[in-house]
């Protein structure tokens, strides 16, 4: 029981400034506000079958709006964020793809406000010889 309450009374004063400073930085971190900023970013399709190539007049890229602090997204780049379209198991025929946020990779603390196109219409054909 002496060494619990020596742990934590030895030095108080300095713990409970340490305490006061770290809860400052805290409250000022998380009271910036958030901003929201657009990126045209690409379009990754993976897992594309052998037979397959994918159409002409693909989307490429799209455009998304993402909100965050600051801080986080001044570093952003477009490369970062990137919409991964799985084709495993498509075959010859159009592929409507709908992103959603939980297939975007955001940084921690970026959260996906839109996305334009809603969906993208993916024409797969057989590959020829």
């Amino acid at each position: 029981m002496n060494l619990l309450r020596s742990i934590f009374l030895h030095n108080a004063g300095l713990k409970l400034l340490s305490l006061v400073i770290a809860s400052l930085l805290w409250s000022t971190y998380t009271s910036e506000p958030r901003v929201e900023i657009g990126f045209e970013v690409p379009v990754e399709f993976t897992h594309l079958a052998d037979n397959i190539e994918i159409g002409p007049d693909v989307p490429l890229r799209v455009h998304v709006r993402l909100r965050g602090r600051p801080i986080v997204l001044r570093r952003l780049i477009p490369a970062d964020i990137t919409v991964r379209v799985d084709l495993a198991g498509m075959g010859a025929g159009q592929m409507i793809y709908r992103p959603a946020a939980d297939q975007l990779e955001l940084p921690l603390g970026v959260e996906l406000v839109s996305i334009t196109p809603k969906e993208l219409r993916i024409p797969l054909q057989l590959r020829t010889p």
